[in-house]
């Protein structure tokens, strides 16, 4: 082989390996961009899920809250009812 012939042939070498790098790297920003699309599709289900888990939580605490309030209510009206059962021995 002369120095043209190889010459032509790093020339052409060089051609493929840039049209490789340029399907590379192209290839990456799909990858890089379904990757992003993937990660703003979880955030958007973490972020549901918590309002939900939040929503949960306070209607729980709205229960457990009336719950407490009537047991309140029935430990003074039982207070109450001895206070009034037992008051001539006081």
């Amino acid at each position: 082989m002369d120095k043209e012939q190889l010459k032509e042939q790093l020339v052409a070498a060089k051609e493929k390996a840039q049209e490789k790098l340029a399907q590379l790297t192209e290839m990456a920003k799909e990858g890089a961009a379904e990757a992003k699309e993937e990660i703003q599709e979880q955030i958007e289900f973490l972020k549901g899920a918590t309002t939900n888990l939040g929503e949960k939580l306070e209607e729980l605490g709205a229960e457990a809250s009336e719950e407490f309030g009537e047991l309140k209510e029935k430990a003074i009206n039982g207070m109450n009812a001895l206070k009034e059962r037992f008051k001539d021995w006081f």
